[in-house]
C-alpha cells in the first residue's frame, strides 16, 4: 500500500467512527421502520469499529479526534446561528 492510500484509509476509519459515535448521539429518537434502520446502522457501525480497534493507531486518533472536533464546531456554529434574533 502507497503512503497516499494508507492516509485514505487512516481518513475513512476515523470518519466512519466519528460517524459512529453522531449515531450514538441520536440513540432513542426514532420509532417505527426508522428506528429498525438506525439500529441496523449502529449494529454496522459498531462492528466496523471493533475491526478497527484491532488495527491501533496514532494517526487514527489524531485524525478522529480532528474530524469529530470539526463536527461539533459546526454544530455549535449552527446553534449559535439560530440563537440569534433575526433584525
Amino acid at each position: 500500500m502507497t503512503k497516499e492510500e494508507q492516509i485514505d484509509l487512516i481518513i475513512l476509519l476515523a470518519t466512519f467512527r466519528s460517524f459512529n459515535e453522531q449515531l450514538y448521539n441520536l440513540k432513542g429518537k426514532h420509532s417505527g421502520p426508522t428506528k429498525r434502520w438506525f439500529n441496523r446502522l449502529v449494529n454496522t457501525a459498531n462492528s466496523y469499529e471493533k475491526s478497527l480497534k484491532r488495527n491501533d493507531d496514532k494517526n487514527l486518533e489524531i485524525v478522529y479526534d480532528s474530524i469529530t472536533d470539526l463536527i461539533y464546531s459546526i454544530r455549535d456554529g449552527v446553534n449559535k446561528t439560530e440563537e440569534e434574533p433575526c433584525v
